[in-house]
């Protein structure tokens, strides 16, 4: 995974920003389930399932929820003002480990970042996925996933069009601002070709190369350390 910026504890109202990631574990030994659970503080999921966690905590924990997930298993995700539900990551999700270190503790806590094949695979299905809702933000992903000749400038026009067209969903999650917009490059090229023939879209009067500000799930993330991925 990129190198994504640290992340900050801060104290204040620090339970609105964090919830609760949880899986049942079953014991034969005591023939009952019991719950494990850590601290989650982004999500990501749509009707049939989770797109992204971000959690942290003990080694032992972070083993059990790294199991639970590539073996498909159900987590609870349960936040200050969203109801606990549970979802999988489907098939082939992605882990991806990194530490933190706390002021005062001698342990660090492990904190994973998990990714789902579908978000892996963004823009493979008629619909890309993003972590910021911005005009600017979700133009420039579209731009960067299907390689559009295109300005930066154009991203409230664009923006306007599909949202008037009801192709922007956005979706249940904490920590960032998460949409998906149901469309093709197919669609977005007959959107520009339309704006350019009615003047409002204009390339730059000058040739050259046109800046498009980065903006990969790690900067959207904003974790500045080295993740490193899990072994599956």
């Amino acid at each position: 995974m990129p190198v994504v910026s640290d992340l900050v504890f801060e104290m204040n109202n620090a339970h609105l920003r964090v919830g609760s990631l949880i899986f049942k574990r079953y014991s034969e030994k005591i023939n009952a389930s019991t719950n494990v659970t850590t601290w989650c503080d982004r999500y990501v999921c749509d009707e049939n399932q989770l797109h992204l966690l971000s959690f942290f905590g003990s080694d032992t924990e972070m083993a059990a929820f790294s199991a639970a997930i590539q073996d498909g298993r159900q987590l609870g995700v349960e936040f200050a003002g969203h109801s606990l539900f549970y979802r999988s990551l489907g098939a082939n999700a992605k882990c991806y480990k990194s530490q933190i270190q706390i002021p005062g503790r001698k342990r660090k806590l492990v904190h994973i970042v998990t990714i789902s094949e579908t978000l892996q695979m963004n823009g493979t299905q008629d619909c890309v996925y993003c972590l910021n809702d911005t005009p600017q933000s979700i133009w420039d992903t579209l731009v960067y996933i299907f390689g559009l000749p295109a300005a930066p400038d154009w991203a409230d026009w664009i923006y306007d069009r599909l949202d008037d067209g009801g192709m922007i969903e956005k979706l249940q999650s904490a920590g960032v601002k998460a949409v998906r917009v149901n469309t093709t490059r197919l669609d977005l090229m007959k959107m520009i070709r339309k704006g350019l023939q009615k003047k409002k879209l204009i390339f730059p009067p000058t040739n050259g190369p046109l800046q498009f500000e980065a903006r990969t799930m790690a900067d959207l993330l904003a974790i500045d350390r080295p993740f490193e991925p899990m072994a599956a």
